[in-house]
């Protein structure tokens, strides 16, 4: 067993994205095709004696207490083991925060798995998946990463191939879109899309992805955000294959086949004091970068 570890989280893109319906639980269930990319936080653990959990971080504008998904992740875990320990987190944010990127999720996961491994504990993907599900609903997904598809609440996970690797701009406005009312923005019923694998392939192949992506809160928030189309615009306009927002917002992911398109697309937000930069899809949610 170790003393301490430090793990990457990476975040997610949606690349697909459907309201289904409004459960008689308040919550939505969803849709969606969710892939990992490069972008990530770096999260270090490290055990302390006194059976209590404390939270550092070069964000200062997230919260420490236990209101962060990182603290309610470990004493999910803590209570789900019957593990009597204590651990000191740090949380080195690089992805942004309220971008519909699962930042939060991201590190919550990375804190299960980065405590399982502390501990010695061996837990099933089941088991895994099911303390996940108690933190929130992108959590899971974030375990393990690649490219799934989701259904429920987004906890209701199968497998994908993976996606053929490609590149992107990540935009972050300086507007946020807040979850819960963009959830309230949805009306209607939508039926199930087509099989997910059709979708992959179709994303997957530069010819035919432009038309494939699709996420409904584009939709549902256009109206009240005029930001969201003009983005779409502007990058298109720079020279993007494709562009999308993520999740509910307010993240966006440009694609290009060429580098220097990306690049170009990438100074351009920067300049307007945007959050922009380059990241590639990766097969995996987390990574152990040190042990101990």
């Amino acid at each position: 067993m170790y003393n301490y570890i430090l793990l990457k989280a990476y975040a997610k893109i949606n690349l697909f994205l459907e309201i289904i319906k409004k459960r008689d639980d308040g919550f939505h269930d969803i849709f969606t095709i969710m892939q990992s990319v490069s972008l990530a936080d770096r999260i270090g653990l490290t055990k302390n004696d006194d059976q209590y959990i404390s939270i550092k971080s070069n964000n200062i504008l997230i919260p420490l207490d236990e209101s962060n998904i990182a603290f309610k992740a470990a004493k999910a875990f803590y209570s789900y083991t019957g593990i009597k320990g204590g651990i000191e987190i740090y949380l080195e944010k690089n992805i942004p925060t309220e971008a519909g990127m699962a930042g939060g999720s991201a590190d919550g996961a990375a804190v299960i798995v980065g405590l399982s491994e502390l501990y010695g504990i061996s837990l099933s993907q089941n088991e895994l998946i099911e303390i996940a599900s108690t933190i929130g609903s992108d959590v899971p997904f974030c375990l393990f990463g690649g490219t799934y598809s989701a259904q429920g609440r987004g906890e209701v996970l199968q497998k994908m191939k993976d996606i053929e690797p490609f590149s992107m701009v990540i935009i972050k406005p300086l507007f946020s879109i807040s979850t819960g009312w963009a959830y309230q923005q949805y009306a209607h019923y939508s039926t199930p899309p087509e099989s997910a694998d059709r979708i992959i392939d179709r994303i997957g192949n530069p010819l035919t992805r432009n038309a494939s992506l699709y996420n409904v809160f584009e939709e549902l928030c256009s109206g009240s955000y005029q930001e969201i189309n003009s983005i779409k615009a502007e990058c298109l306009t720079l020279g993007a294959d494709a562009v999308m927002m993520t999740g509910s917002g307010s993240a966006f992911f440009a694609l290009s086949k060429e580098k220097n398109i990306l690049h170009k697309i990438a100074e351009y937000f920067d300049k307007k004091g945007y959050f922009a930069t380059l990241c590639q899809t990766v097969p995996h949610g987390i990574e152990v970068l040190e042990r101990k």
